[in-house]
């Protein structure tokens, strides 16, 4: 049978397609808020992600310590090197401030060595800044709130490079790795900012280029203050903190680099943490971290 197309069935024709078209806008419209209710559901049921116990944290020691040269009580800061990961979620950013104390510095004489009194270098560490600003308890096993130092883990895998033969160059590096070390250094001094610069192209230190390039040393700047206070990296500009830390991991290992040749020379038998040496800690309890919505 042959459908006729009169106005009656016209006019129902168009009014189907406009309905099918307002529930399809409608549906359109909807979605988002829709999608967003699921999510939100999800994300309430999901609650509080757990970081657990045996968590490992990558730090790199941000100053110089020496066995019975460093007193026991010492404050000792550390960056977080790489951000700490909880079921997908980052529990503790990199270019956070891990602080340890001192809590055992003792020299080895000759006579030490004799009567079995090894040099001894221990921290003691009490906790980690979430990044909801909570805190968890941390140590260098889950049993123990105390990392020892010796010389396996202060010895890299690899020899530190050579002396530089230009004395210029060995020069510089000694005075950057000084500076480094300051309680409140600055890398913007009118003597210094060639040298980095000049340092930075030498060595292939990549990321503290960029910031040369930038004119965003002071971000650096801001960071290593941060590193030798109380602070994190919350206040450095977004876009620029995962540079800033970058250049910082590069010029601490330069001043590590520094350090080892010295103490090559030296030859002596006490223990000695460079900057820039890194170290492996645990969460030694779980804790609960309220993502961020």
């Amino acid at each position: 049978m042959r459908f006729g197309m009169n106005s009656n069935n016209r006019w129902f024709l168009i009014a189907i397609v406009g309905l099918v078209g307002a529930g399809a806008g409608y549906a359109f419209f909807l979605r988002p808020n829709a999608s967003k209710s699921v999510s939100s559901e999800i994300g309430a049921k999901a609650g509080p992600v757990n970081v657990a116990p045996g968590t490992k944290i990558s730090l790199t020691l941000m100053q110089e310590l020496e066995s019975g040269g460093t007193p026991t009580g010492t404050k000792v800061s550390f960056m977080v090197n790489q951000d700490v990961q909880a079921d997908g979620t980052v529990a503790i950013p990199k270019g956070s401030v891990v602080i340890g104390e001192v809590s055992w510095s003792r020299r080895e004489g000759s006579l030490d060595g004799l009567m079995q009194r090894p040099a001894r270098l221990n921290l003691k560490f009490k906790e980690a800044i979430l990044a909801d600003g909570k805190t968890v308890p941390i140590g260098g096993s889950p049993d123990s709130d105390e990392f020892e130092f010796n010389r396996d883990n202060t010895t890299p895998d690899q020899q530190p490079e050579a002396a530089a033969e230009n004395p210029a160059v060995e020069e510089a590096l000694t005075k950057l790795r000084t500076k480094l070390l300051e309680s409140d250094p600055d890398l913007r001094e009118e003597d210094l900012s060639p040298l980095l610069e000049g340092l930075a192209g030498n060595l292939k230190l990549q990321s503290t280029e960029r910031i040369l390039k930038q004119n965003e040393l002071s971000e650096v700047n801001q960071l290593l203050k941060q590193l030798k206070g109380t602070g994190g990296v919350a206040s450095l500009a977004t876009g620029q903190a995962e540079l800033a830390i970058a250049a910082v991991q590069e010029l601490a290992q330069v001043a590590n680099g520094v350090g080892r040749r010295m103490d090559r020379m030296l030859r002596g038998r006490n223990i000695k943490a460079y900057m820039g040496t890194e170290i492996e800690l645990v969460v030694r309890d779980s804790a609960s971290l309220n993502k961020k919505k």
